[in-house]
């Protein structure tokens, strides 16, 4: 399957954007450059944590499992499943930035032997058939192209009964204008 020039030129933007704006996310976010989940009055860090251990939980994530962790950032929810569970993690990114600091990282933290990172477009899952038993996904999948193909893909990429989390944010149907403008607020930030 080719990509359409415009979904090139978009796919430039984005791997551009993250190449040059890693390091900032990393101050304003730590290592877990996505956001969190708020219960309580904790910090971001600690939030960021209690959204890995939900999906975590709920992909029932197990010892020794392979996982596929899509959109990987930094690297920090890959290391976090290798530390946790002892999983073999590989983590893709759009970024050559981030796949070099992914990999410090994981040599860092001690967990290079289960953890390894690649510069690859999500949008092309040319990887091998039934090869995870996880895929893991945190605020990527906006920037996929034709959705319906990349969920195909993963669903080939699954061994039979593995299991795709998928956090996202999501603009529902409401008309409330506090919430069209905390949308609006964020995409400004984010630009």
């Amino acid at each position: 399957m080719s990509q359409s020039s415009a979904q090139l030129s978009l796919t430039e933007d984005i791997r551009r954007h993250y190449d040059a704006l890693s390091g900032f996310y990393q101050l304003l976010w730590g290592p877990h450059i996505h956001h969190g989940y708020w219960e309580d009055d904790e910090g971001t860090a600690k939030a960021q944590v209690k959204l890995i251990e939900r999906l975590a939980a709920r992909l029932r994530i197990a010892r020794g499992q392979r996982v596929l962790d899509i959109g990987s950032g930094l690297g920090g929810s890959s290391c976090w499943l290798a530390k946790t569970f002892g999983c073999s993690v590989l983590g893709l990114t759009l970024s050559p930035v981030q796949a070099q600091a992914a990999g410090k990282r994981a040599a860092e933290e001690g967990v290079g032997d289960l953890v390894s990172f690649r510069e690859h477009d999500a949008n092309l899952l040319d990887l091998p058939s039934e090869t995870f038993d996880r895929i893991w996904i945190i605020e990527c999948s906006e920037h996929i192209h034709d959705k319906q193909v990349f969920f195909n893909d993963c669903a080939r990429l699954l061994v039979p009964g593995g299991r795709l989390g998928l956090c996202v944010w999501l603009k529902g149907e409401t008309d409330e204008p506090e919430h069209a403008q905390l949308v609006q607020d964020v995409c400004e930030a984010m630009l």
